[in-house]
This record gives structure tokens, sequence and C-alpha cells, in this order.
């Protein structure tokens, strides 16, 4: 779901200094008192906008539009990712600017390309928490080189069925990009995409815009697992005939319907309340099992739907252990989950879960170590509760997420120190 869209409050997010080269390259060279005006003083541009020409005024509506849908922990890794693919000698540039709507604004400026995809795959992923993203498994895990040909069976393929089946989809267009990881992303346009507007480009010529449109369809094939995630609309006599057509037309693969009775993973024996966790006799480990509630229980093939999450609190076996927390803590904890609009991680854990468990089983000024940074949730909660906080992340996209948002929640700047002995 895109998030909600107020232009003035995007226009006091982005500096002066780079809204002016925007505008003036849009052609706003006068109008705007840009030396006069403070950081947060947006009517006089606000103002100018309305009066430009309707094809320029909606350019930079897209603009705004996209950097709305970037500012944010999870655009930022996004134009990370593209910056590293496409301009890797300019990461260092925008690495230092500061503060999300700037950054975002920076690429469009400097690396435009880099920002059009990235905001094609950030609205991606804001759909995929929606009810309309499906996910089926047990494809073929292999890398496909896609062509214009492959583009052209799918458009063939999605314009038929919308037509036979909705009265519409005569045109329809198909944007392809590669994403880093090797995701295959195809969007999918119907019916209106030849009436794009008109708008100049960078160097003042007229050409149909096909930049940020809401698309009808996404498709993503994951090589890696095996996997075709899509967006559509219609429910179950949409999608099952939709994926059919793209496994047909992009894989050269005749499939029928998946089976929604067969789960991707086994994972019901891990929430038997008489499983033993077993573990080597040398790990010396004792646990106890904490649980955290989910405010939204997940469909399972069980009679009752999981409604909570496992945790693992434990000690070495005939070591002593402190508890720092109250004598009232029960053994289930109602924690707020991430909003998935601004989830940086699949699995992204709330910094509340961590704090806790830091502050019930450690002093402030103790060292706590997490060997999976993820979205770094841990290390905001160190800060939170005044330990020092060791992370390691295997991922460099994530180890910047973590680097980001240390900055932004303490208002310093990360320094890299060499490896001992290097």
């Amino acid at each position: 779901m895109a998030k909600d869209f107020d232009p003035r409050r995007i226009l006091r997010k982005v500096s002066n200094s780079l809204l002016r080269v925007c505008f003036e390259r849009n052609g706003v060279i006068e109008g705007i008192p840009w030396d006069d005006l403070g950081e947060t003083q947006v009517e006089p541009i606000f103002a100018a906008w309305q009066k430009m020409p309707e094809d320029k005024r909606r350019h930079i509506h897209l603009v705004l539009l996209d950097i709305n849908e970037l500012a944010d922990e999870r655009g930022v890794r996004v134009l990370v990712e593209e910056i590293q693919r496409t301009a890797p000698d300019r990461l260092d540039e925008f690495h230092a600017i500061t503060g999300q709507a700037d950054r975002a604004m920076w690429t469009y400026l400097n690396v435009k390309m880099a920002f059009v995809v990235a905001a094609y795959f950030a609205r991606a992923e804001a759909l995929s928490t929606g009810r309309y993203w499906i996910k089926r498994n047990s494809l073929p895990k292999q890398a496909i080189a896609v062509t214009q040909d492959h583009r052209e069976a799918l458009k063939t393929a999605l314009a038929e069925f919308y037509w036979d089946e909705q009265l519409r989809g005569r045109i329809c267009e198909i944007e392809h990009y590669t994403r880093s990881g090797g995701s295959e992303y195809f969007f999918a346009y119907l019916d209106d995409y030849p009436d794009d507007p008109v708008v100049f480009d960078d160097d003042g010529h007229l050409v149909r815009s096909k930049e940020r449109r809401v698309f009808d369809n996404v498709f993503v094939f994951n090589p890696g697992d095996g996997s075709l995630e899509m967006y559509a609309k219609g429910g179950k006599k949409v999608y099952e005939p939709l994926q059919q057509r793209f496994c047909k037309a992009v894989l050269g693969l005749d499939v029928g319907p998946a089976d929604p009775q067969k789960p991707a993973y086994t994972l019901d024996h891990l929430l038997r309340p008489d499983r033993v966790m077993r573990t080597d006799p040398g790990d010396r480990i004792i646990s106890v099992a904490i649980t955290r509630v989910r405010l939204a229980p997940v469909l399972t093939r069980k009679d009752f739907m999981g409604n909570h999450e496992w945790c693992f609190y434990g000690w070495r076996e005939g070591a002593g252990h402190q508890f720092y927390g109250p004598n009232n803590v029960p053994d289930v904890w109602s924690i707020k989950k991430v909003n998935p609009q601004s989830m940086v991680h699949l699995t992204e854990k709330p910094v509340e879960l961590a704090r806790r468990a830091i502050e019930y089983s450690s002093k402030p000024g103790e060292n706590v170590l997490d060997l999976f940074g993820g979205s770094g949730s841990t290390l905001m909660a160190c800060e939170q509760a005044g330990r020092r906080g060791f992370l390691m992340e295997l991922d460099p996209l994530y180890t910047d997420v973590i680097v980001q948002r240390w900055e932004s929640f303490t208002g310093k700047k990360a320094e890299r120190e060499a490896a001992a002995g290097v």
C-alpha cells in the first residue's frame, strides 16, 4: 500500500538547495526567493509549482510522489542497492547526504536511472505486505535471460486474459528490471498506458513519460528458491490463470494451479508443547522458552491459528545467572509489531522486544552480542538501554541499513575502523 502523500510535508523534508536544482531543471527560474527562504518555508515554492504548465507540474508531482515512497529506511536501502549496481563510484556522495528525503532527491538529480528503478522496487515492496500479494513455490531454481520476446509473450498473454475476463487490457505494456540478487521484476500496465503525459526530459525535450505509473500487475520470479510472487487484484480466479500465463510466457512451463494445501515449510512441530529442544551435551545449556504474542494470528493447517512466536532464554548449566527484571514479568510479551510500511528487513523485530530482553538480563554499560544483525533492532535497543552493542551482519546492504538507523537515532556519524592487524 502506498504511503499517504502530503506535498508540502515532502517539500519541507527536502533541503532548499536540492529543491532549487530540481525546480530550475524543470524551468522555474524566477518567482522563488531561494536566498531568502528558510528551510521549512515552502509556501512560495508550492505556489510557484502550482503555476507551472500542466506537463511540468505533473512531472514534479510524480517526482515528489516517488521521494515520498523512498524517504524511509526501506527506500534508502533500495536506493543504495541501485546506486551500487548502476553508479558505484557515486555511492560515497550519496552517503555524505543526510536526511532520507534529501538522499532520494539527490539520487533523482544525479543518478536518475537508479532513482526510477528504486521507486519501482519500493512500490513493489509496499504492495508485498498487502492482501493481493501472492506467492507460489516449486518452480525451477534457475536463472533466466529475459529478452524482448519474453516481454512480448507476457504482454500478449495478459492482454488476452484481461480482455476476455474484464473487457480491458487490449493495450498492455511490460517494464522489466533485474534486481540485485537476481530476482526478475515485471511491471504490467493496462489500457491507459498510451495516455502517459508528455513531459520535458533533463535536456528540455518533450517525451512521453513512462515513469512511476500505477501498475496493474507485478510479477517477481526468484530463481534462487524457485518462487513466483505476484500482485493482482481479483482473488484466485485472477491470480491463478495469471500465474499460469506468466510461467508459459517467461519460463516456458505449463503449470497447473498451485496446491494451497502444500506448505512451503513444515514447522508446526516447533510449536508442540512436548517438543524437546535437543542440544549437544558439550554445550552445557539449559533453555527456557518465552513466547511473543502476535497481534495478527497466522493462518495454519492446525485447528488453532498461530498467535505467538518463540524466544529462548538460558544460561550455562551449573552457572549462576542474574535476572534484572521486576518480579511480575509474564512469559508472554505483548508487543506492537513493526509497521509493514516502515520495515527494512523481512524478519524485522520490534526494538521494544530486544530492549526488554536486554534490560532483564544485563546491567547498563555491559556488552550485548548479536551475531545476526539484520535490521539493527538490537543495536537500537542497546542505545536506548545504555548497553554496548556488538553486531555482525554478512549482507553489506543490511550493514548499511544498520549504520543508517544508528546515525539517524543518535545524530552521530559512524566511523569505519580497520580490523586488528590490517
